[in-house]
């Protein structure tokens, strides 16, 4: 009961008319903030100073953010404000608008520090830049339910880094530091340009597997010219794929899924116990042709005795650690490899840029 009286005290306050020739007797801080595309927890803190003697015991302020971009996640009471025994509530009334209420059940005197912490997260989306944060309409009581003279500042949540490229890419994905390094270095570009997407789940198709590898071999505007005579039996020339797989045989990255008669099965998912080929030729070269694993290594690829094609493979990449932590949350960091499973244009993405040794970005 005492609360819901002093809040209509305080909110009582807020409608007494403030002289316009009064000094201000407080100051009322917004802080500024940092992050990337994608962040959480980015705290902005508001702080408050007393000058002339000014006591504040209650206080309601809105600030004024890009909701486009920024989202409020939490608002809790600063160390200044809890010594004093107040509690925080907080709401959206408007657009872009988030209002606060600080008061307590008493009359306190709130001493100089914060107040308030407004925690936001970044959008993925985000541009890089500043983002303002603009204080207004705050009022403050003291502990007579009179209203103190208030001075506000304005903050600013500052975004930096690398922005997302592909909007179904975002900075959370498991594979966003890859696909995005891939893409400024020139070696990928997307499975659509309008919107620009990655389609990072996707599972490639042998066909689209040879357009990865040339690309990344090549770079992203590399364009192979157009075949004459076939090589590949299942490959005719007037696919859009057949420049792509016939280059890939001309740079010696592969000999085709069956050698008599030779083909190449473009259609076929091009499974995971297949990409460390093209990926450890890529890292050592065409003619590179890998030893026998010699111990366990994962419990689902054979070893010694027991050894099949794909062991010397996935065992080399292991070795050069290119494979690892190239699959999503759920699957990584177990014993298992999942050779006959398909590869997604993540998990390429991931193999490529480690065989490549590229910088990632933050």
């Amino acid at each position: 009961m005492k609360r819901k009286i002093w809040v209509i005290i305080f909110l009582a306050s807020l409608l007494l008319p403030t002289s316009a020739w009064a000094a201000p007797s407080a100051t009322l801080t917004t802080g500024s903030g940092s992050g990337n595309p994608g962040s959480v927890g980015v705290v902005v803190p508001i702080s408050l100073a007393s000058v002339d003697g000014g006591q504040v015991s209650a206080l309601q302020f809105d600030i004024q953010y890009d909701s486009s971009n920024l989202n409020v996640t939490d608002v809790s009471v600063g160390t200044a404000a809890a010594a004093a025994g107040k509690i925080v509530v907080s709401g959206l009334p408007l657009a872009d608008t988030l209002r606060v209420i600080l008061y307590g059940e008493n009359q306190t005197v709130i001493g100089d520090g914060t107040v308030v912490n407004v925690t936001f997260s970044i959008e993925d989306t985000a541009p890089v830049g500043d983002y303002s944060l603009n204080m207004v309409d705050a009022v403050a009581s003291a502990p007579d339910a009179t209203e103190v003279p208030l001075q506000t500042t304005a903050g600013t949540i500052t975004v930096s880094g690398t922005s997302t490229t592909f909007a179904d890419v975002p900075r959370t994905h498991w594979a966003w530091k890859y696909i995005e390094a891939l893409y400024q270095e020139g070696y990928v570009a997307g499975c659509s340009s309008d919107p620009l997407l990655y389609c990072p789940e996707n599972e490639l198709t042998r066909a689209e597997m040879a357009v990865f590898i040339v690309r990344g071999d090549h770079g992203a505007d590399f364009m192979p010219t157009q075949p004459v005579t076939e090589i590949f039996g299942d490959v005719i020339l007037s696919e859009w794929h057949a420049k792509w797989d016939h280059q890939l045989y001309e740079d010696g990255y592969t000999s085709g899924c069956s050698a008599d008669p030779l083909l190449y099965c473009p259609n076929q998912t091009h499974l995971r116990k297949e990409s460390p080929v093209y990926f450890e030729r890529m890292l050592h070269g065409v003619d590179f042709y890998p030893d026998d694993p010699t111990s366990y290594f994962y419990a689902d690829v054979p070893y010694g005795a027991d050894s099949v094609w794909y062991s010397k493979w996935v065992w080399a990449a292991y070795l050069d650690e290119i494979i690892q932590e190239c699959e999503d949350d759920a699957n990584r960091g177990d014993e298992f490899y999942r050779p006959d499973d398909g590869t997604t244009r993540a998990e390429a993405a991931c193999i490529m840029a480690k065989a490549k040794q590229l910088s990632l970005p933050e």
